[in-house]
Parts: C-alpha cells; structure tokens; sequence
C-alpha cells in the first residue's frame, strides 16, 4: 500500500552520477522531500532540448556561463530558474530564487539556490544546485 508521500509525490530512481543500487542489485527509490529535491536538481541541470521527449523540460542556465559577472546576467539567470521551477508540478510556490557566480578549480561555474514550496504535502524545500565546473 503506498504512503502518503507516495501518493502525493509519486515514486522515482533515486539518481546521482548512476543509479543507486544496494548490496542485493535491487535498483534504490525515493519518494518525497528527496525526491522533490531530486526533481529540482535534475530540472536545474538539464539543457532544453536534451530530452526529445520533452523538449522544453529543463533550464537554460548554461548559456550565461560565459557573462555571469554582469548584474543583468545574473537577474536573467534567476528569472529562467523561477521559470523552470514553475513548470514542475509538484512546486506551488517558488519562494526564493537566487543565481551565483563561483570559481572551482579555477573554473567559472554557477550555484543556483531556490526554495520552493510542495504542493500535495505542503513543505518548504531549501537547495542548491552547482550549474558546470
């Protein structure tokens, strides 16, 4: 019978770099807060156009990579990250959204912190995604 949380945020593999198996081979899921940060990260992470079936899924940060020090870059790299997040279906508000320029390894890259409120189970999600490096 599923949970509460299952009902309401439904049921994925649990995803890093690969799939997480346990010590038995049996393929790990999450459901829940996990799994609403887990759809945040993928979002954030996934260039437009990079699923062919579903080719507006994902947001569009890597293109200002290359002028992140500019304030306006900044301002529209957090704009496309309020629009990504309001096309998933489980957020219901976006609450907070901000877009940062960092350098790892003396590489430019982005961190993008948002929190978003869940719409079945009424909770506040906190994250933050590192976008390239």
């Amino acid at each position: 019978m599923p949970t509460a949380e299952e009902r309401a945020y439904g049921v994925d593999i649990a995803r890093g770099r690969d799939w997480s198996v346990d010590a038995n081979g049996v393929i790990q899921t999450v459901t829940g807060e996990e799994l609403l940060r887990q759809a945040i990260r993928h979002r954030l992470t996934t260039q437009p156009g990079a699923l062919v079936h579903r080719p507006g899924y994902g947001c569009g940060l890597k293109r200002f990579r290359a002028t992140l020090l500019r304030p306006a870059a900044l301002a529209a790299a957090k704009a496309e990250v309020v629009r990504s997040l309001r096309a998933e279906t489980r957020i219901a508000k976006v609450e907070y959204a901000e877009v940062t320029s960092t350098t790892i390894d003396g590489r430019e890259s982005m961190v993008a912190q948002v929190r978003a409120t869940a719409k079945a189970l009424p909770r506040t999600i906190d994250e933050a995604v590192q976008i390239g490096a």
